[in-house]
């Protein structure tokens, strides 16, 4: 089904961005590696918006158009497993 095909692109896309995002702790201590990690956890409001507009990209990329709400409904619920899993990797393994 092109859902399974749109999860897996998104969740190699963002799993990418995670990477590239903490790569920024590469050779950080103490003090200095607190407060990036900081930083990062603060930036979890904007990770949600990217992960909308990538998503919605997705969408536009592969041509997907509900066309009724109750479609709609039922990819949010598809998905929310999706979203729920990437929202806990941005922030596994994280304390300050």
């Amino acid at each position: 089904m092109i859902y399974e095909r749109i999860k897996e692109e998104f969740i190699k896309e963002i799993e990418e961005l995670i990477q590239i995002k903490r790569k920024a702790f590469e050779g950080l201590t103490g003090v200095e590696l607190a407060t990036a990690k900081y930083h990062y956890l603060e930036d979890f409001d904007d990770y949600v918006n990217e992960l909308n507009i990538r998503i919605n990209k997705k969408l536009d990329d592969h041509k997907i158009d509900f066309e009724s709400q109750e479609q709609a409904d039922d990819f949010q619920v598809a998905f929310k497993p999706t979203f729920d899993m990437l929202y806990e990797a941005y922030t596994a393994g994280l304390t300050v």
